[in-house]
């Protein structure tokens, strides 16, 4: 059986070949409900690529977006159709009946800027649109957050690989490593940015 390395490894060198741009939209969908399969090391490597003008870099950004927008709303549905009854039988316990109920008031105040922030996150994309269908979260309100936040992440991936392909044209491998070490020191930023603010809204609190 093929370990996690060999699958990137040809979803990587699938890149190449004229189903390029399937591949990420596939596993930027997939990515949405099932996080094993990374999406954002394909979107860098798209971006690579399209520096060194093997795919274009619009469509790259498109097909990103259009599978970050799709995964998020099939997770959102599996949590509604799946979680969302597992918890109400649950809640017929007084406890979590009262956890369940804080956690939709905590979302409903807070839970569309969260869905932006999370997605950049690692494991924080699938878990808040699983929880927002979980919680039953309004559609209506959640498509245009993830929306938004597929957005700039489609943006964000494949322009760290533009520009890390732009810098080191001859090394594809190094390129796309620095493009994710890139991703992620952003990731850890965001992360501490927003511990930082959930601290003092507590303190405040």
């Amino acid at each position: 059986m093929d370990s996690l390395d060999d699958v990137v490894s040809r979803l990587e060198s699938a890149l190449g070949s004229p189903w390029g741009l399937l591949v990420i939209l596939a596993v930027c969908i997939v990515d949405g409900f099932f996080p094993v399969v990374p999406s954002e090391t394909l979107v860098i490597s798209g971006g690579v690529l399209a520096a060194q003008d093997e795919l274009p870099l619009s469509g790259v950004m498109a097909v990103a977006l259009i599978g970050a927008i799709t995964g998020d709303h099939i997770s959102y549905l599996i949590g509604r159709k799946v979680g969302k009854p597992f918890v109400d039988r649950l809640a017929r316990r007084p406890g979590i009946a009262k956890l369940r109920d804080n956690a939709q008031a905590q979302l409903g105040k807070r839970g569309g800027p969260a869905l932006i922030v999370l997605r950049f996150v690692p494991g924080g994309r699938t878990i808040s649109t699983a929880l927002s269908g979980i919680l039953h979260f309004p559609l209506r309100k959640f498509t245009p957050y993830v929306c938004a936040g597929g957005v700039l992440w489609a943006l964000q991936a494949s322009l760290l690989g533009f520009f890390a392909g732009n810098l080191i044209h001859d090394n594809y491998l190094l390129a796309v490593t620095v493009g994710i070490v890139a991703s992620v020191v952003l990731a850890l930023g965001i992360e501490f940015t927003r511990h930082k603010l959930l601290a003092r809204r507590r303190r405040a609190a």
